[in-house]
């Protein structure tokens, strides 16, 4: 039979992996009202005290979007107009004419503040799309929609992965890493896995630990780094995770098993799954340094240790021989 220690080491072992993912009590993108302030018609970066003026304003006058602009832009672009009693801010402007230079206070507007703007954006990641997960993201047919928020997140009512713009993302290891939990979620819906969580908190922590380990899987195949930063929610329920996992830890094993239906899904999916498998030991660092393979080595060997309900009828059958 599987010792119940042995299941204990591999408890703690797969904590000891989610601690590396789960402890950060920060989250792996930028708020919107943190981003650098830029022009609205040239995505240029204010900079100096311009650029510090604004970033305040931003945080303390509750704006979501860096973007601002003049009221001389304002009255060029077709349809924009100043909302009702907005009252601007006023930064320094340095003209020259003539020899003469001069410092004038210049009106400025964050895009909130305009009616009938377009809000679509000039795309300012400073990082490259990596382009077999992208591809991968793409295959699967998952609905991934990106807008300048703080939440990342799926929503299972809409089937919809809902995550933050990618230029709140510092690198792309914090924005993959997060999008392919995200994914293991997905994976979840009635029509895929069939793996919703009931609103009992268990469950959640269920599927947490489900989705959790399928990322570390996933991210081992893709060759993405594995980087100490995640949802603050999921930080919250570090405790809560371990608790569930400590009082018992058979729980672990179907957890594993869930999440390697989760990745074979998704690589499946795909549709690719070879031809990805090549192009990724080319294009991508190895991650995680083995520790998982450690880890589901030992589990496998636990389960290999386990005898089957044939093999105890054939143990029985062979005694019986014996005895004649």
């Amino acid at each position: 039979m599987m010792k119940n220690n042995n299941l204990e080491i591999i408890s703690n072992d797969i904590i000891k992996q989610l601690d590396k993912i789960i402890t950060s009590s920060y989250k792996p993108w930028i708020s919107p009202d943190q981003l650098i302030p830029v022009r609205y018609t040239t995505n240029e970066k204010f900079g100096g005290n311009n650029a510090l003026y604004l970033l305040n304003k931003q945080q303390t006058l509750g704006f979501k979007d860096n973007r601002w602009l003049t009221e001389k832009e304002i009255n060029k672009i077709e349809g924009a107009e100043l909302k009702p009693d907005v009252t601007p801010l006023k930064i320094p402007f340095v003209v020259s004419n003539a020899g003469i230079t001069k410092v004038i206070p210049l009106n400025i507007y964050n895009v909130a503040q305009v009616n009938n703007l377009s809000l679509d954006r000039i795309e300012n990641q400073p990082w490259k799309d990596v382009e077999v997960i992208e591809d991968l993201l793409l295959q699967t047919g998952a609905k991934i929609e990106h807008i300048l928020s703080d939440f990342a997140g799926y929503d299972f009512r809409k089937d919809t992965i809902l995550m933050p713009a990618k230029e709140q993302f510092p690198s792309e290891g914090a924005y993959y890493n997060t999008v392919l939990h995200e994914l293991q979620h997905w994976t979840g819906h009635e029509d895929r896995l069939n793996r919703l969580p009931s609103k009992d908190n268990q469950e959640y922590a269920r599927e947490e630990i489900v989705a959790e380990i399928g990322n570390m899987l996933l991210q081992q195949e893709l060759g993405v780094k594995a980087i100490q930063a995640n949802s603050q929610y999921r930080a919250k329920i570090k405790e809560e995770l371990q608790d569930y996992l400590n009082n018992d830890p058979k729980e672990i094993l179907p957890a594993v098993k869930k999440a390697q239906q989760s990745v074979d899904f998704i690589l499946n999916s795909a549709n690719q799954k070879q031809n990805l498998q090549e192009d990724l030991k080319e294009k991508q660092p190895k991650s995680l340094s083995g520790e998982i393979d450690k880890i589901l080595f030992n589990f496998k060997n636990i389960q290999n240790d386990a005898p089957s309900s044939n093999n105890i009828k054939e143990d029985k059958v062979a005694k019986r021989g014996l005895r004649k």
